[in-house]
């Protein structure tokens, strides 16, 4: 279900893969967010205490914190996001892989897929790119 939730109750999911960043991507990210908004939802589930995990859009959500904080954005920001609930395999067929949404495209680093057990093409660690 599409829902909108305040950007205070979004906080990281602790099964999001991606531990590494790229300064620069995010940056271009946050830029891209400014200009044309956010171009995809963030896929969550409900947490603890009236808090959503973000499933996918851990960037996303990422540079949008940075915005709010910065002032970019408001405090009570809502961000449309696709709300799943169920197991942990229809977690993972809803999120799909971690494809780039925006112009600032981060491929997950190569170590983040070899700890998601994504072994095909992990040595490579397939830079940003923009």
């Amino acid at each position: 279900m599409i829902q909108s939730i305040p950007l205070k109750k979004l906080v990281p999911s602790p099964r999001n893969v991606r531990k590494s960043s790229d300064v620069l991507a995010d940056l271009q990210l946050r830029a891209d967010i400014v200009a044309r908004g956010l171009l995809q939802n963030l896929v969550v589930r409900k947490g603890k205490r009236g808090k959503f995990e973000v499933e996918a859009g851990g960037r996303r959500l990422a540079a949008l914190q940075a915005l709010a904080e910065e002032g970019t954005l408001p405090e009570n920001h809502e961000v449309t996001c696709l709300v799943i609930e169920g197991e942990e395999s229809e977690v993972r067929e809803a999120t799909g892989n971690s494809r780039p949404t925006h112009r600032s495209r981060c491929w997950r680093h190569g170590q983040d897929r070899a700890d998601a057990g994504d072994r095909r093409g992990a040595a490579l660690g397939r830079p940003c790119s923009l």
